[in-house]
Parts: C-alpha cells; structure tokens; sequence
C-alpha cells in the first residue's frame, strides 16, 4: 500500500510541475491573442487605406489558375472569372484538371470548348504532386506575368481582377498579393460555424497584424495573385506540399520578398459543414504549415532579413503551437486528479477551483473569435459558435496534433477533398 501511494505522489508531484510549465507557456500564448484582440479593437487603421488605383494604359497580362480534382463547382468559378471587367484580351483561364472522373471532365471540357477563346482545359492523368504538381502543369502553357489563383469553390466579383492586380503595377518588386476570403455558407450549421471562424480569425485579425508587425504576410492558396518571374525563379511551387502556399511565402520571406494584404477586397468561398471534413481540413492544414516551418525554420533564422521578417513564421503556426500546448495540459490535468488519493477531501475543491482558473486565463484565442463574430455582423452565431468549440472543437485539436506530429517527424499525409455544396448546385444545373 506505502509503495502504490508513493507512485501516486511522485505522478501528482510530476503532473503539477509539468501542468505549470506548460500553463505559463499557454498563458502567453493567449496574452498573445489578447494583443490581437486590442490590436483589432484599436490599431486597424490601415483598413482604410485606399487600395492602389488599376492603370489600365499598364495592364498585365494575367493567367488565372483553378486547379480542380473530381469538382463541377470549377465552372461556376470559372463563369464568374469570365465576368471580370479586365480587359479582355489581358487575361486568360487555364482550368487543371486533375480528375479520375470521366463524367466531371468531359464537362469541364464542353465548358472549356464553349469559351475556347479565353478557357483552356489542362488535364493531367494522375494527380501527382497534389494541388502543387497541378499548378506546377499549368506554368509552361501559361502565358500571364501574373497568376491569379483559385480553389474551385472561390466566387470572384467582377472587379477582383483589377484590384488584385493594381499593386503589381506600382511595385514591380512586389511577388505577390492576398485578398481576404469570405465564407458563403457560415451559417449553415454549427459545424460551418466554427470552420468559417477560424478563416475570419486568420483574415480578419491575424494577417493584418503580422502586416503591422512584420511588413509582409503570407499567401493562403486561393484569392491570391503571384508574379511568374519569381516563383519560376524560387523552384514552382513545392510538389506534394500539402499547404503550397505557405511553404512558397516562406521561400520569398526568406529571401526578402514582400507579400501585400488587400483587406477591403474579398473572395467568397465555402468552408466545411460536416465534421469529417472540418478534421480532415484542419489537419492537413496543420501537416503543412508545421512542415513548412519545419523546412525553413533554421534557414529564414540564419538568413540576413530583418528580425520582424523573421517573425513571421512564428505568427504564421503560433495557433498549432497552442492546440499542443492545450493537449499536454489535458494529459497532465488529468494526472493531476490523482492527488484525490492523497488529499484531504477540502482540498479537492480547491485543486478543481484552481484548474478552472488555469483554464479561463488560456482564452484568448475565444475572445479574439468571439470579437470576429461581432466584426462579421454574426453576433446571433456566439452561442452557437461556444457550442460547437467545446465540442467539435476539441476533437479538431485532436486531428490537428495528429498533423503537427506527422509533420514534426516527417511521416507522409495524404491529400483529402473536403465535400462542397458548390458540386451538387452544378451537376443539377448540368
């Protein structure tokens, strides 16, 4: 009995050493969430700053890119990059399609043929290199200065074109440009909710203040525009590479490029709206953003780029940093409940009062969400929103550790479709 309760005291004295490191860790992380929160309460005046003014005696010529796998919602993207008000012999679109759906390409290539004077179908057999090795293909039959790129469920107004562009004509340095994106279909349940939130929390707070902080920001895979000279020069984007857009802004931010933010222009897109999908997204996300900081965390540390620069990176994955952090504090909290065995009954009231409080001071990231919800106009959506953290959400943190380790010891992930509602509305339509 003395041996079995001396086990219990040395777990309980290791559990409360280790839940107090890692607390104190968690504790700045989420003051770190409350700068943002005053940040965006107070400091976003650049919001109002007037966009760069489209010279069209300068216009480039543009390659808009929609990589697409086994999705008909590409031609809806694509209709509406038709629509742009460029001028239209500047601009060309190159649909990859990467399909092992017979079905889904003999569409999108009876689209492409409709408009053979402005959409080209490219087709890969395989889909090798995922979302990367598809934009890779288009490069050698793009004829553009600039690539704009979008995901197939991304539904451009009829001024993007020009506003996206507008930068590179002042800057002939500038390598590339990010609008916000804007979830369509946030309300559509609770798991929607929490997905749109954490792309709000990244447009809306987090890219605006690594701008102020550091100059640049970094690229998110759809709404963007790109200079070719540059990613030719740097290697095309990173075959395989779950997250190709962050893997290259760390490449330029190393090498002193600067990527600009237009926040007033955005991008409507869908999130995902059931709980498979919201895991499987959020992991691959994590695999390759922690992959990519893995790859270039020594070199960007090493190179000659300001220190601000360099911090980028830090901001860029700050968030899977604490999703560990929290799993951690739950296995060591849990082993902390040994302490019922050795502690008078009294006392166990004040160990459950005392991990509450630890828990309500790591809530940062909560309130700066909830402050989104009030900034989007969804304030109806709070309730909602908590619910579906302290749900789904702690699940999410689950599969999103699943991908830091992954990542962290270079294990191989796949690439997941996430489903998209955008499909169905165009097989009816079709």
């Amino acid at each position: 009995m003395y041996g079995l309760l001396r086990i219990i005291c040395m777990v309980y004295g290791f559990a409360s050493i280790m839940f107090d490191v890692f607390f104190w860790i968690a504790l700045a992380i989420s003051a770190f969430y409350m700068i943002l929160f005053v940040f965006t309460l107070l400091f976003r005046t650049h919001i109002n700053e007037k966009e760069p003014v489209f010279i069209e005696s300068k216009t480039l010529f543009v390659s808009v890119h929609i990589p697409t796998r086994n999705e008909l919602v590409a031609i809806s993207c694509a209709k509406a990059c038709l629509e742009f008000d460029y001028p239209q012999n500047k601009f060309e679109i190159l649909i990859g399609d990467d399909s092992d759906q017979p079905e889904v390409s003999k569409k999108l290539a009876e689209f492409a043929q409709q408009h053979s004077s402005r959409v080209r179908v490219i087709q890969r057999a395989k889909n090798i290199g995922f979302k990367a090795g598809n934009l890779n293909n288009l490069i050698p039959f793009s004829r553009g200065e600039i690539f704009v790129i979008f995901d197939s469920d991304f539904i451009p107004k009829k001024d993007f074109l020009k506003r996206i562009i507008a930068p590179f004509l002042y800057d002939s340095k500038l390598a590339a440009v990010q609008a916000r994106w804007k979830p369509k279909n946030s309300g559509q349940n609770i798991i929607s909710i929490l997905a749109a939130n954490v792309v709000e929390v990244f447009h809306y707070v987090m890219i605006p203040f690594m701008r102020w902080v550091t100059g640049t920001v970094v690229i998110c895979g759809s709404a963007e525009a790109v200079r070719k000279s540059y990613l030719i020069q740097y290697g095309n984007w990173q075959n395989g590479s779950l997250t190709e857009d962050i893997e290259y802004s760390f490449r330029l931010i190393q090498a002193g490029h600067t990527i600009t933010y237009l926040e007033n222009l955005e991008c409507e897109c869908e999130v995902p709206f059931n709980a498979k999908d919201l895991y499987r997204q959020q992991m691959r996300w994590a695999y390759g953003v922690m992959s990519a900081f893995r790859q270039h965390f020594i070199g960007t540390m090493l190179s000659k780029i300001p220190f601000n620069r360099k911090f980028s990176l830090g901001l860029a994955s700050i968030g899977y940093l604490l999703t560990v952090i929290l799993e951690i504090l739950f296995v060591v909290g849990f082993l902390k409940l040994s302490g019922v065995f050795i502690f008078p009954a009294q006392h166990i009231l004040v160990l459950f009062l005392q991990t509450l409080f630890y828990v309500l001071l790591t809530i940062g990231p909560i309130l700066v969400a909830v402050l989104v919800l009030f900034i989007t106009q969804k304030a109806d959506q709070i309730y909602k929103f908590l619910l579906s953290t302290f749900s789904y959400g702690i699940l999410t943190i689950y599969y999103v550790n699943v991908g830091i380790y992954k990542a962290l010891f270079n294990k191989p992930m796949q690439w997941f479709l996430v489903a998209k509602s955008g499909n169905t509305l165009a097989e009816k339509k079709n």
